[in-house]
């Protein structure tokens, strides 16, 4: 497979790839290294305010710490992705050591940056096929099963209507039971107690108050 090193200009249609490939860059790092990206247009976090160098050096060493590979110009000093890994392909480097954070190290020449990428090293590339998103954990968000419609949904009469209507229209009856599958809106048809026809359920007292009103 070829090496992507399109130049970073901002006035070419590579500048559409130099984007497309710092957001692959960014959603190939864990959570923990995403507020480091915070501000940048290919962050997960555009909007979001930018770590000041304290807090960058702070949140980079702590990461360190917990055993992470740190790339020194792009998560230390906050440099995009693409533009650091394209320079580094045209001095020739294959690879980088990891970075040590705000810890003075010796500079080495680019060049001794070649060959097989060692263990534990930054493999130079601007491939977008190197940088698969990390492998965030499933949700399994639980599916809750529909409550069962009830048999007989309407209980006892509680408002009868006064003069009473044909059919007893207007009655209001308590809910049977509490959950009864019925949505507020929904119609029920049958026999309650002496009372037959339809009902429909109405939510009363700005909704405190859930019954069945006879319709028909």
């Amino acid at each position: 497979m070829g090496t992507q090193i399109t130049s970073p200009n901002v006035s070419s249609a590579a500048n559409a790839y130099m984007e497309l490939f710092d957001a692959a860059y960014a959603a190939s790092k864990p959570p923990a290294f995403q507020p480091l990206y915070n501000g940048y247009s290919w962050g997960s976090s555009p909007a979001a305010i930018q770590l000041t160098q304290a807090q960058r050096w702070a949140l980079v060493g702590q990461l360190i710490a917990a055993g992470w590979t740190i790339d020194e110009e792009i998560e230390f000093d906050g440099f995009d992705p693409y533009s650091v890994m394209y320079m580094r392909q045209l001095y020739g480097d294959t690879w980088v050591p990891a970075g040590l954070g705000n810890v003075a190290a010796t500079t080495e020449s680019p060049s001794e940056y070649v060959g097989p990428v060692p263990a534990g090293a930054i493999k130079v590339s601007t491939l977008l096929s190197d940088y698969p998103p990390y492998p965030l954990p499933t949700v399994n968000t639980p599916v809750i099963p529909p409550i069962p419609q009830a048999a007989n949904p309407v209980g006892i009469r509680i408002i009868p209507q006064v003069p009473s209507q044909p059919n007893f229209v207007g009655d209001i009856f308590k809910c049977a039971i509490a959950n009864d599958g019925y949505p507020v809106g929904a119609t029920w048809s049958g026999t309650s107690g002496t009372f037959t026809g339809t009902w429909q359920k109405q939510a009363l007292e700005l909704g405190m108050m859930i019954v069945w009103t006879k319709t028909e």
